[in-house]
């Protein structure tokens, strides 16, 4: 899929994304984060139990999620990332770009798009 597949629709929100978006940061930590943050590495713990997944010898490193809300009343979107549990867990940053990078991969397959490999692998 090419530049061209893209619909009208698609080009007015990058558009509106891109260049007419209020961007509004905040960071929440302590105990704020504390609860999601532990049910983002619970998560993670339980997907290491998953026998198909064979990863019961190895030491969990940590989870980093995004979460994307929307209101229809105000037409805001809100998006909430998490990442406080790679820090917590030791994951190097290196390694954590590469998580990163493969988890834009998936979602670029879950949404029909080609994604290109690179000799690593990644």
């Amino acid at each position: 899929m090419g530049k061209a597949d893209v619909t009208d629709k698609e080009k007015i929100f990058r558009d509106s994304i891109g260049q007419k978006a209020t961007v509004q940061r905040e960071k929440h930590e302590g105990e704020t984060a504390t609860m999601p943050n532990q049910h983002l590495i619970d998560l993670g713990l339980e997907v290491q139990r998953v026998p198909e997944f064979k990863l019961e010898h190895y030491r969990y490193l940590g989870s980093a999620a995004v979460h994307v809300f929307q209101s229809a009343v105000l037409g805001q979107i809100d998006i909430v990332s998490q990442a406080g549990p790679l820090v917590t867990f030791g994951c190097p940053e290196d390694l954590a770009a590469k998580a990163a990078e493969d988890l834009i991969r998936e979602m670029k397959e879950r949404y029909g798009k080609r994604t290109g490999k690179l000799r690593s692998g990644f």
